[in-house]
């Protein structure tokens, strides 16, 4: 007798042979491999009930679920619908598993090793089911139902390269930082400007995060990014709701380094003259060592800021909570430590100006 000879129980083919003689072979090969799972009593004459029904006849295994679950049957017929499930999900064969595997060998490689196990996970399933992805793709309504983007990824650098990051900022003459009533920052790239970015050189340890930012290619190529700005949030630190405006390509990312934050976004509510007022419609988790990118009306159209408050309450208001691994729960309270952010951008207007000549020539 086959291991899986149990399969044909839910052959629709054989429902009126069935009906008429029980497969009595089939139901104790199902008891032998997986009877401590079933009430095989119980299945039996649920199974008495699926051979006479019309309703049944001629369903795929796929069918009978989905019937099932329209209908509600699936407590009233629970062993039945518990077998479904176990024939539905079992591989008829190994291949599906060994090109898992080898999506792994390709996934997994020395420059990821330091990957976290929700990324690879996520890596894997969208490797795996490639196909799935496509079509998905391919259907207009799929690209409807997303809000104009935001892409969050968990574990970006490492921590030798955050604390490289830290100490490279930490490390600059005073008169680089610009100090704001609520933070402080440095700017990279250039002095942006009403008229255009003045440029200048972006120094070697930046450039390959900048570098790395860009082979996401998340940056057209006419745009890559040319600036970066790197502010400093000290614990109960924040920034009021507000837009970055239409100087900017409306593609930016942030890297986290030192604490983590929630950023807010706002929907604004207009009058003819100015904003009135906002209405929160997203928050993001933003941990230590991730990157966020934020396109289209994400940037454009939803205001964006970070809350003045020393700890951060963890509840399903936060959009990302999923992706932010294990050990982030709902009602976990999170207590903010000094924060550096990396806002990688584009400025599209360049000034024929040059910072670094400027220098030089004094």
């Amino acid at each position: 007798m086959g291991k899986l000879e149990f399969f044909s129980l839910l052959n629709s083919e054989l429902y009126e042979k069935y009906n008429k003689v029980f497969p009595d072979n089939e139901l104790k090969c199902l008891d032998e491999q997986y009877g401590r799972f079933f009430d095989i009593l119980r299945l039996k004459n649920e199974l008495h009930v699926l051979y006479s029904s019309e309703d049944f006849k001629n369903k795929p295994i796929f069918e009978i679920i989905k019937f099932m679950n329209l209908n509600k049957l699936d407590l009233e017929l629970k062993e039945e619908y518990k077998l479904a499930t176990l024939i539905a999900t079992i591989p008829s064969t190994t291949a599906s598993a060994e090109r898992s595997f080898s999506a792994l060998k390709r996934i997994k490689t020395y420059c990821r090793s330091t990957q976290g196990q929700d990324r690879l996970s996520s890596l894997a399933i969208l490797s795996i089911e490639k196909i799935i992805l496509d079509d998905l793709k391919m259907n207009p309504e799929f690209y409807d139902n997303v809000d104009d983007a935001a892409y969050y990824i968990p574990n970006f650098i490492t921590e030798e390269q955050e604390t490289y990051i830290m100490n490279k900022v930490n490390s600059v003459p005073k008169p680089k930082w610009c100090q704001l009533k609520n933070r402080r920052l440095q700017n990279w790239g250039g002095i942006p400007h009403a008229k255009g970015l003045i440029p200048e050189i972006i120094p070697d340890w930046l450039k390959g995060f900048v570098d790395r930012v860009d082979s996401l290619q998340v940056f057209p190529r006419t745009n890559r990014p040319n600036h970066v700005l790197i502010n400093e949030y000290l614990p109960g630190q924040g920034i009021m709701p507000h837009l970055d405006g239409s100087l900017f390509f409306p593609t930016i990312s942030t890297i986290n380094c030192g604490s983590h934050t929630v950023l807010n976004f706002y929907n604004p509510l207009k009058t003819d003259i100015e904003v009135v007022s906002s209405e929160k419609v997203y928050s993001l988790l933003l941990q230590r060592r991730s990157l966020l990118i934020l396109k289209d009306k994400m940037y454009t159209e939803y205001m964006h800021g970070i809350e003045e408050v020393t700890n951060d309450i963890i509840d399903h208001k936060i959009s990302n909570i999923t992706f932010c691994g294990s050990k982030v729960q709902n009602g976990i309270a999170l207590t903010r430590n000094k924060r550096i952010s990396l806002t990688i951008r584009n400025v599209p207007r360049v000034s024929k100006l040059n910072l670094n000549l400027l220098m030089i020539k004094k």
